[in-house]
């Protein structure tokens, strides 16, 4: 975000166009320490399927998620990953970030 923090971006909860506003689901890691992050890393290789990723319990025992309601304005900007969960084509219309090519 514009004021230096950051968040592990899970979806696009909600989003409207008239106030230029998202509801962003981001993953909750504050309870973990750094050897629970590996096997989280871990668990997270072995996700087949967008679904699994619902059901925070079933990767890791601590992890959880938030939803952040935020401006576009105050987003500096997002790192996308590449993986084989989110094909680029369903990227678009699962999380809206990603322009029109």
């Amino acid at each position: 975000l514009i004021d230096g923090n950051n968040f592990y971006f899970h979806s696009i909860q909600a989003q409207e166009e008239q106030t230029q506003s998202l509801v962003m689901r981001v993953w909750d890691l504050r309870s973990f320490a750094p050897e629970e992050i590996e096997r989280l890393k871990e668990n997270l290789k072995v996700v087949e399927n967008r679904s699994k990723l619902d059901d925070p319990q079933a990767i890791h025992p601590k992890l959880d998620w938030a939803d952040v309601r935020l401006h576009l304005q105050n987003i500096n900007y997002a790192i996308e990953w590449n993986d084989h969960l989110f094909p680029r084509e369903e990227r678009k219309k699962l999380m809206g970030l990603i322009p029109e090519d």
